[in-house]
Parts: C-alpha cells; sequence; structure tokens
C-alpha cells in the first residue's frame, strides 16, 4: 500500500472502529457538505426534488429525532448499524468516500473485517445509549414510529433530515428540535436561524402568535422576522465549514470518551488530503494555517455549539 494512503488507513487507529469510520466518513464528505448546503441556499438541483408535505406532519418531525435518524441511516445501511456486515459498509462508506476507490474491494474488505464484531456493537450500542439519553433529556422527545418506506430518499423524513437537520447542525451547532422550542419562547436568534432553514415554521401556532404579537408591539423585531423569511441560511468559507464539522465530530465522539485534539483532527483532514489527489497534495490548505489557529478556531466554535452544552470546554 503506498504510504499515503496507509497514513489514512492506519489514522485512528487505536480508537474504536466506530469512531474511526465515522470521523474519516465526516471528513471525507464535508465538501460535499458544503455543496449540499450551498444547493440548499441557491435553490439549485434539489428544490426542483422537494415534496410539500402536511404542515402538521413535517413540524411533528421536529420532535421525533430517533425516527429521522434511522431512517437516514437506512439510506445507507439497511439492515442497520449496529448489525452491518463489512460488505454493507464498504457499500455504505465506498458511496460516500470515493477516495477509497483507490483500494480494491479485496483491500478494503481486509481492512473492513479486522474490526471485532462484538466491539463494533459495543461501541455502537454505547454511542446510541448516549445520544439517545441526550435527545431525551435535553429535547423531550415524542414516542415514535418508523414504518417500511420502500422509497427513502423521496420520504419526509429523508428530506426533514436534508432540509432542516444539516443546515441546523453544521451552520447553527444546533439540534432543530431545540431552536424551534426557544423560538416558541421568543428567542430572536432561534426564530431567525429556523426562518432561514425552514419556511414551514409559519404554519405552527405559537411561533404565528409571536410574529403576531411583534407585528404590534415591536416593529423592529418584526422587521427581522421578515428578513429572516425572506432569507436564506447564510455561505460558509471552506474554512469556517471545516472547523465546523471537526468541532461536531469531536464533540459528538467526546460523549464517549473519545476526546479528539485539533492535532487528531488535523492529521484526518491532512489524510483525506492525500487520499484525493493520489498523495499530490500533502495538507488540507483549508484549514486554518497554524496549529494554535486551528485549536483556537475550534475552541470558538465549540464554546458556541449547542449540541452537547455539556462538553464545551474538552481540552481540544
Amino acid at each position: 500500500m503506498k504510504p499515503w494512503l496507509r497514513k489514512f488507513s492506519e489514522w485512528g487507529k487505536n480508537r474504536p472502529a466506530i469512531v474511526v469510520l465515522g470521523a474519516r466518513q465526516a471528513a471525507r464528505t464535508t465538501g460535499g457538505i458544503g455543496q449540499l448546503l450551498e444547493h440548499i441556499r441557491t435553490g439549485k438541483v434539489f428544490r426542483r426534488h422537494w415534496k410539500v408535505f402536511p404542515p402538521g406532519e413535517w413540524l411533528k418531525l421536529y420532535r421525533q429525532n430517533r425516527r429521522i435518524g434511522r431512517m437516514a441511516t437506512r439510506v445507507q445501511f439497511p439492515n442497520g448499524l449496529i448489525n452491518c456486515t463489512a460488505e454493507e459498509m464498504y457499500f455504505g462508506f465506498k458511496v460516500v468516500m470515493p477516495a477509497l476507490g483507490r483500494l480494491s474491494r479485496g483491500e478494503l474488505l481486509e481492512v473492513l473485517r479486522t474490526i471485532n464484531p462484538a466491539e463494533w456493537r459495543q461501541w455502537v450500542g454505547a454511542w446510541r445509549q448516549w445520544v439517545s439519553s441526550q435527545l431525551q433529556q435535553q429535547l423531550g422527545e415524542e414516542p415514535q414510529d418508523v414504518g417500511a418506506n420502500d422509497d427513502l430518499c423521496d420520504s419526509i423524513e429523508v428530506q426533514f433530515f436534508v432540509r432542516v437537520w444539516v443546515p441546523c447542525l453544521v451552520i447553527y451547532g444546533e439540534y432543530p428540535a431545540r431552536l424551534l422550542r426557544m423560538a416558541r419562547a421568543g428567542n430572536m436568534d432561534a426564530m431567525d436561524a429556523l426562518l432561514r432553514v425552514d419556511k414551514t415554521l409559519i404554519s405552527d401556532p405559537r411561533i404565528v402568535a409571536e410574529i403576531g404579537q411583534s407585528s404590534v408591539q415591536n416593529r423592529a423585531r418584526f422587521g427581522r422576522i421578515k428578513s429572516a423569511f425572506s432569507e436564506q441560511i447564510p455561505r460558509l468559507s471552506d474554512k469556517h465549514l471545516r472547523v465546523k464539522v471537526m468541532t461536531a465530530i469531536s464533540v459528538l465522539y467526546g460523549g464517549i470518551g473519545q476526546n479528539l485534539t485539533s492535532t487528531d483532527l488535523r492529521e484526518l483532514y491532512d489524510g483525506v488530503a492525500q487520499a484525493e489527489s493520489g498523495g499530490k497534495r500533502l495538507i488540507d490548505c483549508h484549514l486554518p494555517a497554524t496549529p494554535a489557529a486551528m485549536r483556537k478556531a475550534i475552541q470558538r466554535e465549540r464554546a458556541e455549539c449547542q449540541l452537547l452544552s455539556g462538553q464545551v470546554g474538552q481540552k481540544s
């Protein structure tokens, strides 16, 4: 195996498989996430595929987070993440990690088969339990049922994930459910963010009441609401996008005791750049210039990231 590809393959070799594969996938798809956000922002490509769902059904998904997660996972792993085979991991990660095309199917399967199934189930289970407890404690999830759906990409769950979850998590570092709860309580920053992401919000009775009250009692506030509704999500620079995704990686895996430092994350992104370029690029040129600048950028972003407020202040 070539040195640059070996370095990419060996990143995080002493960490649980769910952390290594998940972090690699997030790093590799950062550019794709940026393109997705730009398509959502401009309306190009995707909007002709957007479906209009009943507002009541759509807004209900703000409180059914595990339903969204299960459906999004089923697109990539039909048999479930916890029980997926090496072949299913090969298919799933090959779809989102074209750089792995430089490995033959046999080579990649050989790497994936080194993952101990019992360890994989243990860490996936631990991560899911931790995420579930956070969703329950912080967001107050409603009971939910995930039924069969043959056309997953056209389903309300997957469209909600792409159109609402991705912008809320990546741009605002916040769960959609908590943004909605804050907006209903009159938090103007949350209202501003959600109205840019999801125009269906004006169908929510409590948001309608808040808008009506502002139109009468606070014209400046009402003007900000109108402005947010007429505008789209902001554009992120390549560097800012990477810092946001890296912060999310470190926060989410920190919840199961797998703390990734800024050095770990830089090595990960540099490894992706080398793999994508066939070894022609040694570093990701869109990262902050120095280790100190990168560490500070992640610290600033983590202070603003509300995905898991209890994780703020970890070593970066």
